[in-house]
């Protein structure tokens, strides 16, 4: 079922990219023999003629932003996972896509001026300064929604309810240094606990430090480390 879902996602995909973007390239009117910003006002540093190659990954990552990444996992967090594909696939053609290839060609077609410098020049100060505005809530809110969602993946689930397993996860400073706790919980019982110390971690250390050193100098290397015998500082 997975299987069949990727393809189809990737046939679709091709199929917005060579269909849809065709017709959207045509209602642009675009001409490869028209002369870019960065040919016209090449100056060696912000107008600088690129590879398409180099460009492609550029303009990829630029899209990669909250839309196309928040969205979906929200989407499937709060609605399931058909919401989460509808956003991918009709979102990511028929709404980021066009949205970030109208305002890339409309930026080329004004001497590679901003959105709200264009909303300047063609609408008048007020709505250069309101769409100035708009841009900079608009990344207020990007920024608070990537905060959000990067805080709450660091959040353990609560103690689960009526039997549930639930589980968690953090750090505690231990005098070797910070331990690495991980609880899983069923109902109001501890499940599972597991501690990552650094005893654990660097006991495989050791073993290179007496490399090359005779028996005798064992104590002195081994209480160098000064490790925990039994694995769990405390």
């Amino acid at each position: 079922m997975l299987t069949i879902l990727a393809v189809t996602f990737l046939v679709w995909l091709v199929l917005g990219y060579y269909g849809y973007g065709r017709w959207i390239t045509k209602q642009f009117n675009l001409d490869d023999r028209r002369s870019t910003p960065a040919h016209d006002l090449n100056d060696g540093e912000d107008y600088v003629p690129t590879k398409p190659f180099y460009l492609f990954g550029q303009h990829f990552s630029a899209i990669a932003a909250a839309g196309p990444i928040a969205g979906p996992i929200i989407a499937c967090l709060a609605f399931g996972w058909l919401p989460c594909l509808l956003w991918i696939a009709l979102g990511v053609v028929l709404i980021g896509a066009v949205h970030d290839f109208s305002t890339l060609t409309a930026s080329i077609r004004h001497s590679a001026k901003s959105v709200a410098e264009i909303t300047r020049d063609q609408l008048g100060l007020g709505a250069g300064r309101a769409m100035m505005a708009f841009i900079w809530i608009a990344l207020v809110y990007i920024i608070v929604a990537f905060t959000g969602v990067t805080a709450a993946s660091f959040v353990g689930a609560p103690l689960a309810e009526n039997g549930g397993i639930g589980g968690g996860a953090g750090w505690i400073e231990g005098w070797r240094g910070e331990v690495f706790v991980a609880l899983e919980t069923e109902g109001e019982r501890i499940r599972r606990c597991h501690c990552h110390d650094p005893s654990w971690q660097n006991w495989p250390v050791l073993e290179h430090a007496v490399m090359g050193n005779i028996v005798p100098d064992f104590p002195l290397i081994n209480k160098s480390f000064n490790l925990s015998y039994s694995g769990h500082d405390r």
